[in-house]
């Protein structure tokens, strides 16, 4: 990551869990603003696993970075042409630009979500997976997408909600973007 000619706008972090601490710092210490989390190991694994997932947002928030995951499936978005996922719901096709958000805490569920509108031939704007949601929860998404101008429909996938307050606000921020 130091040898890097510059700073990237993001990172997508695939390593084993024990190794994601020093990546996070380098990755700070370097600049990066947002990380993508492919990794799983942590809060989803037990109580081990939610103190490292605890110890990387620390880290993270101390370097005023923002996660996504960790053990996501990533996201996209169409119209800027950024693919930081891995579904396989990619190998055969792209889908096409269009006005449709997704959102979900489940990678499996939200590459379903996408697949079925890929199939019907609806366009997608972004797919968003939150995976354990460390920092940015599906009602983070529900509320990005409901301020993006480009995007006329959610569709939503919601495991668990840590925080009904922030859901609440981000439903209703699409309600009142209609």
């Amino acid at each position: 990551v130091a040898d890097l000619p510059e700073a990237p706008d993001v990172a997508i972090v695939a390593l084993a869990a024990p190794l994601l601490p020093d990546a996070l710092d380098a990755l700070v210490a370097r600049g990066t603003r947002s990380a993508v989390v492919f990794s799983s190991g942590f809060a989803e694994v037990g109580p081990e696993g939610v103190a490292l997932q605890a110890d990387i947002l620390a880290r993270a928030q101390a370097g005023r970075m923002r996660l996504l995951g960790p053990n996501t499936l990533g996201l996209l978005n169409t119209r800027n042409n950024f693919w930081g996922t891995f579904t396989s719901t990619l190998e055969a096709d792209f889908p096409r630009t269009g006005r449709i958000g997704i959102a979900s805490q489940s990678g499996a569920y939200g590459a379903h979500m996408l697949a079925a509108a890929m199939g019907r031939d609806l366009g997608i704007s972004a797919f968003v997976t939150t995976g354990n949601e460390a920092d940015i929860t599906t009602a983070d998404a529900i509320g990005w997408m409901a301020e993006d101008e480009d995007t006329d429909v959610i569709v939503a996938y919601l495991e668990g909600i840590r925080s009904g307050d922030r859901l609440v606000a981000a439903l209703d921020r699409a309600r009142s973007a209609r």
